[in-house]
């Protein structure tokens, strides 16, 4: 077996935490870690989902502890952000790995989906 395919991810995702750390009036700050691929985004949409259903259509999404992004994740940030600009909303993307950057660049949706300044002022990671 060569270097390569020991290094390999393992086939087991880890299922991503997702942390809702502010929702105030239509805005919701979420935070992600994990691993979100085709077998775990159902679990991110359902979050992402509820929190424009109950008005909160202004989303922030803090990815920066996100270990693994497949395109399955992409296409559930690029729905859940189509969604939210049906009612005047957005979601956005902010402290993205170097991976994610990676792949939202080459998707094209880095200019789309990302925001280096979207975390809240009372977010203690926040840099102003």
């Amino acid at each position: 077996m060569t270097q390569a395919h020991r290094d390999r991810r393992p086939l087991a995702a880890e299922t991503p935490s997702v942390a809702i750390r502010m929702a105030d009036g239509r805005h919701a700050l979420v935070e992600l870690s994990g691993d979100l691929d085709v077998a775990t985004a159902s679990l991110v949409e359902e979050t992402l989902t509820m929190l424009i259903a109950e008005g909160r259509d202004q989303i922030t999404v803090d990815v920066a502890h996100l270990a693994f992004c497949d395109c399955a994740g992409l296409g559930i940030f690029v729905a859940v952000d189509e969604t939210a600009r049906a009612t005047a909303g957005q979601l956005r993307l902010t402290r993205s790995p170097p991976q994610l950057a990676r792949l939202l660049a080459l998707a094209g949706l880095d200019t789309v989906l990302t925001d280096p300044d979207a975390l809240p002022d009372h977010h203690p990671e926040a840099v102003r």
